[in-house]
């Protein structure tokens, strides 16, 4: 799935990247780096000026304003996104959870989907792991 084809619309994806800020803010520390990492993204997605100062002002804002996405592929590929942000560093900490949770809620997305996209991302975790494994076993 490309990025473009399923956030094709300007709100989808300032709603993406504002609530991936929001998920990056969870842990209580904001490194420069993100917020680079965050800027670029926007402009890979095309933002206008007027967009890309709204995402920037969220790393000031103490409340995620709400998300506008279209359908339901936008909301669970935003929460599969945010879930695999959470667990980069291979710890889901639970002011992220809780953060996921809640946005989920309020885009309706079901607690059964959430729990079946952590799965698939806990999956995908162990399958790279055992990919590296194999790749530095000798023979």
């Amino acid at each position: 799935m490309n990025v473009n084809d399923i956030l094709n619309d300007t709100d989808s994806k300032k709603s993406f990247l504002t609530g991936l800020v929001f998920i990056a803010k969870s842990d209580g520390r904001i490194d420069e780096r993100e917020k680079v990492f965050f800027q670029n993204a926007g402009i890979a997605l095309g933002l206008d000026d007027l967009s890309m100062e709204a995402l920037n002002a969220c790393w000031e804002m103490d409340q995620c304003p709400p998300l506008e996405f279209s359908n339901m592929v936008q909301k669970k590929f935003f929460i599969r996104e945010a879930i695999q942000l959470c667990c980069i560093d291979e710890h889901y900490a639970e002011p992220e959870k809780a953060f996921v949770y809640n946005i989920a809620n309020k885009l309706g997305v079901s607690t059964t989907a959430v729990k079946d996209l952590e799965n698939w991302v806990y999956e995908g975790i162990a399958w790279k792991k055992q990919g590296d494994e194999f790749i530095r076993t000798e023979g």
